[in-house]
């Protein structure tokens, strides 16, 4: 049933390959090391900002969101962090690429994080949170709506 649902999703022309492969380099970059629900969870979260008319209505648009100068994005000022920490978006892990894969054409049959619009990992405590509602944790991430 989930090999179904999944060939339903990664195949359907609501979400061509490029947009699969946004919301999948956002789950293998932010979330690698995260369990498959985990990882899911990251890609529900471009998916509800697809939904929500404050961000943009496509995943490579959304992944890459943040201020720019020179040509470049600002370095650490992007929504989803692994997009302008500095580093090169090198695949280097073939499986985890893989599974990010199928688990970004997973995510959009399902939303496991309450419409959350926001993450951020347990180790940091960003301002932006405190005005936010927990709507989840998974692993080593918690997941947000605005109050």
């Amino acid at each position: 049933y989930i090999s179904y649902i999944y060939k339903r999703a990664f195949y359907s022309s609501l979400c061509p390959m490029e947009q699969l492969m946004c919301i999948a380099l956002a789950i293998y970059f932010e979330a690698r090391g995260e369990s498959s629900l985990g990882q899911w969870a990251v890609g529900n979260v471009v998916l509800n900002r697809i939904r929500d008319p404050r961000y943009p209505s496509d995943a490579c648009a959304v992944v890459k969101q943040g201020p720019w100068s020179a040509g470049l994005p600002v370095r650490h000022k992007c929504q989803f962090s692994f997009y302008c920490d500095g580093k090169p978006e090198y695949v280097f892990d073939d499986r985890a690429w893989m599974k990010a894969m199928r688990v970004a054409g997973l995510s959009m049959t399902l939303d496991i994080v309450g419409g959350a619009t926001h993450y951020h990992t347990l180790q940091v405590a960003p301002e932006w949170s405190s005005g936010m509602k927990v709507t989840r944790e998974l692993g080593n991430h918690l997941f947000f709506i605005e109050r």
